[in-house]
This record gives C-alpha cells, structure tokens and sequence, in this order.
C-alpha cells in the first residue's frame, strides 16, 4: 500500500529547500533556511500555547516551554548542566539549541575567518547535511507528530 503525502509540516518544505542547498554547496543559504524551518514549526507551536515567536530567545522560550507542558517536573530545567545527559533533559530545548547553531553560522559576518574563528565552533562542510536528520525529526516533534513510533 502506497502512503499519500499529506501537506507538509510547518517548516518542512523549508527543510528541503535547505537539504537542496546544502547539497549544492550553498551552506549559508542552507543553515539560514534550516533556521526559518525552526522558527516557522516553533511559531505554529508558540500559537497553540499562546506564546509569540519573532526572536530567537522567544523561539527558545517555546522550546523550552514544550518540555515543561510535556513533563511538568522539568520547571526550571531550561539548560544542560552537565556534558553527560540527565535521564530527564530538555530535549527540545537542545534541539533548539542546534537550529540555532544554524543560525549563527547564517548570521555569521563575512569577514570571520572560517579557520581562525572559535575552533570547534564551525559546521564542517559535511555536517550541515549531517544533522538534518535531526532537525527534521525535531521539527516533526514541535509539531506534535511522535517520532519513531508510526507505521510505514
């Protein structure tokens, strides 16, 4: 049986345009569209929870936010303490964390040298495509689809 596909996600369609422009090479276009996919799934999410999402730190409120109304015990728990991960942990928020990566090496001025900045810091080039995966099940997440647990 053949699956139809239903209409795309927020943020999905934006998902594939990065996808296509990190495969071309373009990995500013790409990480900056990896950013607006996040913004565009967390908007939708802060709508349904009242919340507004035209910042960044309003974005990373709502993902945060997410955790808590998915596990009120997580009240306060709006960061990773530790490197080792705690059985509970604000996974959207660590998520977020990620697109928001994404969005500091779009937002990057063009005069940084790539080699001298922060080491560690930057994406190398195959890692942009590399954490897409990730991003797009986060962006499924945020918009309330269960992850892992459907049926193909």
């Amino acid at each position: 049986m053949v699956k139809e596909r239903t209409a795309a996600l927020p943020g999905e369609e934006l998902l594939d345009a990065a996808e296509r422009e990190i495969n071309n090479g373009n990995y500013r276009e790409g990480a900056g569209l990896v950013w607006q996919a996040a913004m565009e799934a967390l908007a939708v999410a802060g709508k349904r929870h009242g919340l507004p999402c035209t910042t960044p730190e309003e974005a990373r409120k709502i993902a945060f936010h997410l955790d808590v109304h998915a596990d009120p015990t997580m009240a306060g728990n709006d960061r990773l303490e530790t490197l080792t991960i705690p059985e509970k942990y604000p996974r959207n928020g660590a998520f977020f964390s990620m697109a928001d990566t994404y969005r500091e090496h779009y937002e990057m001025p063009d005069d940084v040298d790539y080699d001298e900045y922060v080491e560690g810091y930057w994406f190398e080039p195959h890692e942009y495509a590399h954490y897409l995966g990730s991003m797009r099940r986060y962006i499924a997440t945020v918009n309330g689809a269960r992850v892992g647990t459907e049926t193909e």
